[in-house]
């Protein structure tokens, strides 16, 4: 006698007969011999992990780097997904974690604002290479936010607001140059004109 089931879309099953590893099985249905072989299931639709991380900067400033990774089972590597990882969401944010505090210290917080998209690719590549030893790839990493700490944003904006500020009051101490200027080569041009 034998039992069926039936695995869904997007959806590989991972079949074993008396706890050893049998197959990979497709979509679809699927008929064995009943209470031999048990069959587990493993999605392989991205998936997507929000992580956090606080570091230092080079310049000595704490950030909270706000950073989103979209990863999926490789459909090549589906024994080394299923048995290699217990849990793959806090084996990725280790390696994001490790990641992040070794390249963000070498960088000044400026540096690292303008060239966040360099970080995601080199983060991106090297969890890449990790990840596929356990039958995952990553497909993206974003960096959404490089977030200093509440004291230093105050400090940026009034280094920003200082410079305009200055930059403002060049402007009209321009203005007013040229105002005299003119009023000087008017009053110069009436007292040739009275002279004459």
């Amino acid at each position: 006698m034998g039992c069926c089931m039936s695995i869904e879309e997007s959806t590989l099953g991972i079949s074993e007969r008396f706890g050893k590893f049998q197959s990979v099985e497709q979509p679809g249905c699927l008929c064995f011999p009943c209470g031999v072989v048990k069959v587990k299931t493993i999605s392989v639709r991205t998936r997507q992990l929000h992580v956090v991380v606080e570091s230092t900067t080079n310049d000595k400033v704490f950030v909270t780097i706000n950073i989103e990774v979209q990863f999926r089972v490789d459909k090549n590597k589906v024994y080394e997904a299923f048995y290699s990882l217990e849990n793959v969401d806090d084996q990725i944010k280790a390696y994001i974690v490790d990641s992040v505090r070794d390249k963000v210290p070498d960088k000044d917080l400026d540096k690292l604002m303008k060239k966040k998209h360099k970080l995601a690719v080199l983060i991106q590549d090297e969890l890449a290479k990790e990840m596929s030893q356990f039958g995952y790839e990553i497909v993206k990493v974003l960096i959404l936010e490089i977030e200093p700490g509440k004291e230093v944003k105050a400090a940026m904006n009034d280094i920003n607001t200082a410079e305009r500020q200055r930059a403002a009051a060049i402007a009209k101490a321009e203005a007013n140059k040229i105002v005299k200027i003119k009023e000087a080569e008017a009053e110069a041009e009436a007292r040739e004109l009275a002279g004459k």
